[in-house]
């Protein structure tokens, strides 16, 4: 009575990376090659899901046992303990696995991996979720809104901003020379995060111009030197970083085609985001996804932020009950929550974690995660 270990190929591919294994086809000849194995078997084996079993191991281990018709024992979670292998099986491996120690370890994926990973190898994946994903189809088909927040579910925000603030604060220092000894390259960085954590979601509802609120972010981190530059200076030091981020900016893996699929199946689409509305309207131009857009919600626009009633707001702008809305957003505070409280079915991007469907840890509300676009495309 074989069993199947399958993971995530999205996770298995970001842990080959990180030990400088980095041959795509790889993955996808063996990955492709276990289900084979899975489909030829004479009776239908039981397939164990890693993800399943690192969430709540006693539960997999006693279904092993059931299959295998032996008694469970609390020993078998103690997996932490050396493994005993006489025959020195492990060491063979380890001397031969072929893995070069000459590639830099690199864990994150790139979109272009991760879209790939996902088209060829996703819906083998979530085959072994298709109970848990039965369970949530009913909700899934019965939303006729669809919301997303905008940064980091949708494009990378903090990497390319991070970047962007980089290339400013370099190009500030150059400026400067030697004539401000206390603006440094550690000091300004240090002071800038400052500035970007201080700042909550009502600077958004102010009305400013994006602009305007990167104006305001350079000029706090200089007040915090004590220093002031002329107004066309610092205009200038945002509009760099305004171009930089622009020029970098980059969607997530199946946006588009998550969005092209939900327009099939006669789905709206609102954006919920927080941040200046010119930069949102602009982000939606950049990308070609304004053709998609049905609604496009700020706290500009509508005078509140994420925590502070920003969902109830939405649902009646756009003359829907919580219940006909599934919300995808990457910030758990601040998408999932406050979704769930307006009534949404809310769906959290995480791509670092593991996928997930099912209950939550309290056994209470029903939790979907996905740390791809696609895997939600396919759900649907």
């Amino acid at each position: 009575k074989p069993i199947f270990l399958v993971r995530d190929p999205i996770r298995i591919f970001a842990s080959w990376k990180l030990h400088g294994w980095s041959t795509l086809q790889s993955l996808v000849d063996r990955f492709e090659g276990l289900f084979t194995s899975i489909d030829s078997h004479p009776t239908p084996p039981y397939t164990l899901v890693c993800e399943k079993l690192v969430r709540d191991p006693e539960a997999e281990i006693r279904r092993v046992c059931e299959y295998w018709g032996i008694d469970f024992n609390a020993a078998m979670l103690d997996y932490g303990k050396d493994v005993e292998d006489p025959l020195e099986l492990l060491d063979a491996v380890k001397e031969h696995y072929g893995m070069r120690s000459d590639v830099p370890p690199q864990a994150i994926l790139s979109n272009q991996e991760r879209y790939d990973i996902e088209c060829k190898l996703g819906p083998l994946y979530l085959r072994t979720w298709q109970p848990e994903i039965d369970k949530i189809r009913p909700v899934l088909d019965k939303a006729t809104w669809f919301a997303f927040d905008l940064d980091d579910t949708l494009h990378e925000f903090r990497r390319v901003s991070m970047g962007a603030i980089g290339s400013v604060l370099n190009s500030v220092i150059q400026e400067t020379g030697s004539s401000y000894p206390s603006l440094t390259l550690p000091t300004l960085k240090s002071e800038c995060a400052k500035v970007l954590m201080s700042t909550a979601s009502p600077e958004f509802v102010k009305d400013k111009t994006s602009h305007q609120y990167h104006m305001h972010h350079v000029r706090s981190v200089f007040a915090a030197f004590d220093l002031t530059f002329p107004d066309d200076t610092i205009a200038a030091w945002a509009s760099h970083y305004e171009a930089v981020h622009m020029e970098t900016l980059e969607l997530k893996c199946g946006v588009v085609d998550l969005f092209t699929t939900l327009k099939s199946l006669g789905k709206k689409i609102v954006i919920i985001g927080e941040g200046p509305q010119d930069m949102q309207e602009w982000t939606l131009e950049k990308f070609g996804l304004n053709q998609f857009v049905d609604y496009l919600a700020t706290t500009n626009e509508l005078g509140v932020g994420k925590t502070d009633g920003l969902f109830p707001k939405v649902l009646e702008a756009i003359g829907a009950q919580g219940s006909d809305v599934v919300m995808v957003g990457d910030n758990y505070d601040r998408d999932v929550l406050p979704a769930r409280e307006a009534g949404m079915f809310p769906v959290h991007y995480a791509e670092k974690e593991n996928f997930w469907v099912g209950k939550e840890a309290d056994g209470e509300a029903t939790s979907v995660k996905v740390n791809t676009l696609k895997k939600l495309e396919f759900m649907l």
